[in-house]
């Protein structure tokens, strides 16, 4: 099951610069030494949640006093 999920990853992440490379983030247009967010962008991110086994999730967590925002 790991090896199916990592090559879907591995498929995805190049149909995304196939198939969308026009809708990838300018810093992944111009290529380079780069992280997949950074090259790929969220064109990634929504291809792998249309296989259906990927979902992402985030939120910004505050404290008490409103300040100290990360995200997760």
């Amino acid at each position: 099951m790991i090896r199916y999920v990592f090559t879907v990853t591995c498929v995805e992440a190049s149909l995304s610069i196939l198939l969308d490379f026009d809708k990838l983030p300018k810093l992944g247009q111009e290529g380079g030494v780069l992280t997949p967010m950074s090259a790929l962008g969220d064109v990634f991110v929504d291809r792998l949640e249309r296989t259906g086994r990927f979902e992402q999730h985030s939120e910004i967590v505050v404290d008490a006093k409103g300040a100290n925002k990360k995200t997760v």
